[in-house]
């Protein structure tokens, strides 16, 4: 195959922390069925042993060490310098807790090579504990109660449906073209983490890029939660989640849309915050239920084992409906 067929791509892994999970995700990419791919694995300050044990276990991987804690966007464009300056054409971005898949390369060149006018290409995410849903595959700009809405979050999975145009893909797992990174930019690390992916894309459309979805290139995702909490920190996601749709909004919202933004906010606190104070009511009192139970038996001086104990196991996660509430519920953020 010639070297115009192969060109060189760089994967891009986003470490903090969960040493675990990264070897899982760089052993998923040691089984990538493409030959001419480098790995760079960015830490973004770990206080864990990631750095020196990466080093001995996948001595291929060359480490970008970026000393500044919680600063994500800065350390992803500093590997972006790094694949580009070892000649990299294209950058697959993945997170620590996602696991690639064999074709996910390919799949993702493929649909870069169709058009030249691509700047980026979203891979569908399945959910890694439940795989028969999604975990998330695109977005859509709406200046809701948190800026953009999730397509496929936590739904069932569907056949593939091709490529197509987009508001924004996840940085969880996505293919940059290098040529669209040196004309747009990298990530604004004045977002941190947070909506970074929203305002690279919206960048990159007003560019005149496209951003598409392409639903036959698959990763795994085990939920996000590493990079909520690493050891001592523990990132506040909601903070960075206000602070950032305020900031989009005012360097690309109308009037009109920073106005929709700012109700919608407000009515997405006040909805939580009922929702989650609510189940937080009823659960304390169905946890009760026991109790008031016994205090029945003790006055009808019975003994029922069965309330006891029992042998129900815990489930790690349950299958959610995909219903208009769960909808609504995934809309405001609950």
């Amino acid at each position: 195959m010639s070297a115009a067929a192969t060109p060189r791509v760089a994967v891009i892994v986003a470490a903090w922390n969960h040493v675990n999970e990264v070897i899982a995700c760089l052993n998923s990419v040691r089984q990538i069925d493409y030959a001419n791919y480098e790995v760079l694995l960015v830490d973004n300050a770990s206080e864990d042993a990631t750095v020196s044990v990466i080093r001995e276990q996948f001595p291929e991987v060359t480490v970008v060490e970026n000393a500044e804690p919680l600063a994500f966007c800065r350390g992803t464009n500093l590997a972006l310098a790094e694949a580009h300056a070892r000649g990299a054409e294209h950058v697959l971005i993945l997170q620590q807790d996602v696991q690639a898949t064999p074709g996910v390369i390919r799949e993702l060149l493929a649909v870069l090579q169709s058009d030249p006018r691509i700047a980026v290409a979203g891979a569908k995410n399945l959910f890694a504990p439940e795989p028969s849903f999604t975990w998330f595959c695109h977005g859509r700009l709406t200046y809701g109660p948190l800026l953009g809405s999730p397509v496929g979050k936590l739904v069932p999975d569907r056949p593939p449906e091709g490529v197509r145009d987009v508001d924004y893909v996840s940085i969880s797992a996505c293919m940059i073209r290098c040529a669209a990174v040196v004309d747009v930019g990298g990530f604004d690390e004045a977002f941190v983490i947070v909506h970074e992916d929203i305002e690279w894309c919206t960048r990159a459309h007003r560019a005149g890029w496209r951003v598409v979805y392409a639903d036959s290139a698959v990763v795994l995702h085990n939920g996000g939660n590493a990079r909520l909490e690493a050891g001592p920190l523990t990132l506040h996601e909601s903070y960075l989640a206000g602070r950032n749709a305020l900031l989009f909004a005012r360097r690309y919202a109308t009037p009109a849309q920073r106005a929709r933004l700012v109700t919608l906010m407000l009515f997405g606190f006040l909805a939580r915050a009922s929702f989650h104070g609510l189940y937080h009511v009823l659960g304390g009192f169905y946890g009760q239920l026991p109790f008031v139970a016994g205090m029945i038996d003790g006055f009808k001086r019975r003994l029922r084992r069965d309330r006891i104990a029992s042998r129900a196991g815990f489930r790690f996660w349950k299958r959610p409906a995909d219903t208009a509430f769960n909808r609504f519920l995934r809309w405001i953020g609950a």
